[in-house]
């Protein structure tokens, strides 16, 4: 089967949740016996990029901005119908948009060629992919336009009118690419729920079809943490506010002794101004930026006592804690969406944007470090292997292939 992979960007340019996913099931299913190519945007000056890693084809679309207020791009429709004449895929299966244009599946069923949509994230439903406005409050399912144009208006310092008319023509497209795709996949139960109550989303209907959990390439020996001794937090991704590194902050610093306290951020920093709020915060617990992260850096996690990622936002995956939990580390998660059906017994729930919260529970691993050590030991929920995971998109990809012909 000749398979197409569509998204926003792709390794080496970005090494972010989507990105790795696509990365490991495309070398699954080139190893599988199948021809794969990774169709991704990238800066103009990036477009030299190789054109295969490791027998996956990659086509590189050079993205100026050039769209539309709905995110349409002529050039890239134009580029696209070029490379399907070029290397007609059997099925296209698009994980993003953003970057390249919002009717890919249009371009692609118009020249008959069978599409299935994973959604990553929400940004179907919102320009800033996580429906968060300030980095920390979840918007409502039934936030109306008029807030959603306001939001967008301020970001993009364009007048409320113009970002109502944007949203009302992105949505209705990015609804009809759903509709027009052979199939939609979502990650999780969360996922799925949050976006079925989402009011305009139009009653796409959705299949949540699961991902593996990723390989890493070092396992950390479990550490010799005694009461008394410090604790050592990693957590990684890239900087920003809603991602909850605040939380964290906060809540070592209300710790009894938070001078036993070692905070590790691998990523890249993309809010500048809140890592200096960060590193002005934290007085007496150690807080270090350790900076970007490939696969290789998992080596540098070991002997980690406990991995935290309370994110703020919404999250449909959460693919940093399905690499600490591949490593065997504990994880502590924030309650909102998917991660907490999927850390089982090694993991810890608490409030998202509650540092009192936190701190409660960091001080129990402070005081008591066998607790720690059971979480270690402790199982996460099952997941699919790889392998599953590529049958179970085989079948998809059969099934959308010998459906009957829908009008385009």
């Amino acid at each position: 089967m000749r398979i197409w992979h569509l998204l926003h960007s792709f390794p080496p340019n970005s090494f972010g949740g989507t990105e790795t996913y696509v990365a490991t099931l495309a070398q699954a299913q080139r190893e599988a016996g199948h021809r794969v190519r990774v169709v991704s945007s990238c800066a103009p000056e990036a477009a030299e990029r190789p054109g295969e890693i490791d027998g996956v084809g990659i086509s590189w679309w050079p993205d100026r901005g050039e769209r539309s207020p709905a995110g349409e791009s002529v050039g890239c429709r134009t580029w696209m119908r070029h490379a399907i004449a070029t290397d007609r895929p059997d099925v296209a299966h698009v994980h993003h948009w953003h970057g390249l244009t919002s009717d890919l599946v249009a371009v692609l069923t118009e020249a008959g060629v069978e599409t299935v949509v994973t959604l990553h994230d929400y940004y179907i439903t919102c320009p800033m992919f996580f429906r968060v406005r300030d980095g920390q409050t979840v918007c409502a399912p039934d936030t109306p336009m008029h807030t959603c144009s306001e939001c967008v208006a301020e970001r993009y310092a364009v007048s409320a009118a113009f970002a109502r008319h944007a949203l009302h023509v992105r949505g209705a497209m990015l609804r009809g690419e759903c509709r027009r795709a052979g199939r939609v996949l979502v990650l999780s139960d969360a996922q799925r729920d949050h976006l079925g109550a989402i009011a305009g989303f139009g009653g796409v209907a959705c299949d949540v079809l699961p991902l593996p959990r990723p390989a890493v390439h070092a396992r950390p020996a479990p550490p010799d943490s005694d009461a008394g001794g410090p604790i050592r937090i990693v957590t990684w991704g890239g900087l920003d506010r809603g991602k909850g590194l605040a939380t964290v902050v906060a809540a070592c610093e209300g710790l009894r002794t938070p001078e036993r306290v070692v905070v590790e951020h691998y990523g890249r920093v993309l809010d500048e101004a809140l890592r200096a709020e960060l590193s002005a915060a934290a007085r007496r617990a150690r807080l270090e930026f350790r900076g970007p992260y490939t696969a290789e850096a998992h080596a540098r996690f070991a002997g980690a006592d406990v991995a935290v990622f309370v994110s703020n936002y919404e999250e449909t995956h959460g693919f940093v804690v399905d690499e600490a939990l591949a490593l065997g580390l504990p994880v502590i998660v924030s309650d909102r969406g998917a991660p907490p059906s999927r850390v089982g017994d090694r993991g810890l729930v608490v409030p998202a944007a509650d540092p009192p919260a936190l701190c409660a529970v960091l001080q129990r691993c402070l005081d008591d470090p066998a607790h720690l050590r059971a979480r270690r030991r402790a199982d996460p929920a099952p997941s699919p292997t790889v392998a599953e995971h590529v049958r179970a998109l085989e079948a998809i990809y059969t099934e959308v292939l010998d459906a009957e012909p829908r009008p385009r």
